[in-house]
């Protein structure tokens, strides 16, 4: 009874551990949701998705209540609709992550060129990597407005077609102590109260 008993346990450890990280390519976009397991889709901590993804899919991200490190550096965001509503390819829509409790590491996609409104409006992340985001244009208001009190550093570095970050863009970031903006050539626009 004792070996079964830790036979159980063994294996409950091993598909816990299993559960946490996990690397997923999108072929078609829209698709992320049957990719993931419901029972991954509630345990996973550590993600890193690749390929093709759009609105549905950050809908799907966002909606994962155990995910803090979310790499998103080799996804490309394709544009899509909903109704009525579009969104444009490389864009984090307004309000994404708004909200989201969870999410602590965000590795954004090389591809980026836009950080939508309140895109992570009172979330608390602790990273954000914009480090490879060459071809991101601007970031705008709120997008990570009143982060409570985890952002401590920022790097706009690599960043060299960056020409605005909007307004209370990084507002109620009490405790930035370091913001790089080494290679910022194209930066012309800082709005009211941005940091």
């Amino acid at each position: 009874m004792k070996k079964i008993l830790l036979f159980t346990a063994f294996l409950g450890c091993f598909a816990w551990g299993y559960a946490q990280t996990k690397n997923v390519a999108v072929e078609t976009a829209g698709t992320l949701s049957t990719l993931l397991p419901a029972d991954e889709t509630a345990t996973l901590t550590d993600l890193t998705v690749t390929g093709s993804i759009n609105k549905a899919d950050l809908n799907t991200l966002n909606g994962m209540p155990a995910l803090a490190t979310l790499n998103l550096s080799g996804a490309n965001i394709v544009a899509s609709s909903d109704g009525e509503t579009s969104y444009a390819e490389n864009t984090i829509p307004d309000r994404t992550f708004m909200s989201n409790k969870s999410l602590k590491n965000v590795v954004l996609p090389n591809s980026l060129v836009t950080i939508g409104d309140e895109a992570f409006y009172m979330t608390e992340l602790e990273t954000v990597d914009l480090s490879n985001c060459t071809e991101l244009k601007e970031i705008l208001a709120y997008a990570f407005g009143s982060i409570q009190e985890t952002l401590t550093t920022v790097s706009f570095k690599g960043c060299s077609k960056l020409e605005s970050i909007g307004e209370y863009a990084f507002t109620n970031d009490k405790v930035i102590a370091s913001i790089d903006f080494t290679g910022c050539t194209s930066l012309t626009t800082i709005g009211n109260r941005a940091f």
